[in-house]
Formats: structure tokens, sequence, C-alpha cells
């Protein structure tokens, strides 16, 4: 379904806020009814303060624009379940679907790291290249942030000085990064992208919708992402949450 409203771009993501949560309080409250008979605690709001964190999530997505897609002329029809309407010639994301995304891809960081796996963070965008650099430092993983180099993956002891495959790839731009993301599907490498309104969602195994161009929506991927990976780390090892400098600084060296 197609929605051409005349309203500015934030409030139209406002709008789509505001319904999911009130998605959200109507499906704890059905599900509190169906419930308790059961002896689960009755009344919806003990189901909306469960729910209160999607809700943060998803006005913090808001403001960081991750609802923002591209012109409907440059859409993959694949992203259209995804796809709330559009404004002023720009599709607008569904951020409902978003902030589920995100938590499906944090609960597998969770499982990775929390399993002592690695993780490779790719972006090869030029303007992006630090931030992702510098959060792939800061939680102790992997990065790639220039051209994908062929073998990179089957040859990873050379090409990211480590002697195993990663057990994740999180690609922040998939267009972009087609090759990286099929050395990992080849490899059976569960992977995590950032899906925008031209990408095909089905090339990852958890694609987040959400905008691929705004350093103020790929930082909020990156500060997400890196915080679990951190929690988890300090929790499991609350003295070496992440790698020494120095072993920090080859990562970089390798990995770049």
């Amino acid at each position: 379904l197609r929605v051409t409203v005349r309203r500015s771009d934030m409030e139209v993501a406002r709008a789509v806020c505001r319904v999911g949560a009130r998605r959200l309080c109507s499906s704890g409250a059905a599900a509190t009814h169906s419930t308790a008979g059961l002896g689960a605690a009755p009344g919806p709001a003990v189901e909306v303060q469960q729910n209160a964190p999607r809700v943060g999530l998803i006005e913090t997505m808001l403001k960081a624009r991750v609802h923002c897609g591209h012109a409907p002329g440059y859409w993959n029809p694949k992203m259209a379940p995804f796809i709330a309407g559009q404004r002023a010639e720009q599709h607008v994301i569904d951020l409902n679907q978003s902030a589920l995304a995100m938590e499906k891809a944090l609960h597998l960081i969770r499982g990775v790291v929390d399993a002592k796996g690695s993780i490779l963070f790719v972006n090869t965008r030029l303007q992006f290249e630090t931030i992702t650099r510098r959060a792939a430092i800061a939680c102790g993983e992997y990065f790639v942030t220039r051209k994908w180099v062929g073998g990179t993956l089957t040859n990873s002891d050379e090409v990211l000085g480590i002697t195993r495959k990663p057990d994740l790839v999180i690609a922040m731009s998939l267009p972009v990064l087609n090759a990286a993301l099929r050395d990992a599907n080849q490899l059976c490498i569960p992977t995590i992208g950032i899906a925008d309104t031209d990408c095909d969602p089905n090339s990852v195994t958890i694609a987040i919708p959400g905008n691929d161009d705004s350093e103020a929506s790929i930082k909020l991927y990156l500060d997400l992402m890196c915080n679990t990976i951190i929690d988890v780390k300090e929790r499991r090892e609350p003295t070496t949450s992440a790698r020494q400098s120095g072993e920090t600084e080859k990562d970089f060296v390798s990995s770049s």
C-alpha cells in the first residue's frame, strides 16, 4: 500500500511510531487477557512497560533519520513490506519493523559474543570509514573499511590476521557489499545488514530496514551493536572486555 500524505517527512515517521506504539499496547493487552486464566499478571500496563524499550528505540531511530529511504524510482520491490508510505518523492521506512529487526540482530550478536565468537564489521563507503573503524576498535572486533579484496574470508589468516573465519559479518551498506555477502554466504557465515529501500533484504540473514546514507543513522547502528558487544564482554570477562590496544591496532593495519 502506498500512501502519499501532505505532511512533513518527520510527521509521517512520527505517525508511524504512534501507530506502532498503539499496536504494541493493543497486542500486549490481548496477550494479557488471553493468559489471564493461567495466572498471568493482569492488565495491559505490564505489557506496555515490557515493550517500552522498543518504543524508545523507535523514537531514537526517528531522530537519527533511519526512516528516510530513497526516491521511489530507485527502490527494490523486495523492500515493499518494509515501506510505510512516501512523502516528497521519498519512501518512508516503517520504523516498527526497523526496531524489531534491530532487536533480532542484537540478540544474534549477544549469542556470538557470549560464545566467544569473532565479528567482522564491513563498510567500504569512504564517508563512514572513520566511524566504522573506531566502533570496531572500541568493542574489540574486526573491520574492513576499504575495498573488499577477493579471498578476504577464504584467506582470512592472511587478509585479516585471524586464524579462523569470523562467526558473524555485519554489512553496513548492502548494495556495495555484494562480494562480501557472497563470500559469507558461501561459507555459511550468518550476516546482518542495513537494508535501505534500494536493497535486497534477502541477501543477509537479518536485514534491518533503515537509511544507509546518513551518518547519524550509521552511527546509531554502530553504537547499538558495539555497546551490546561491550556489555556482553564485560559481563563475561569484567577485566578484559576488549583486546589490548596493541592487538587492536594490528587489526586496523591488517584490515585496512
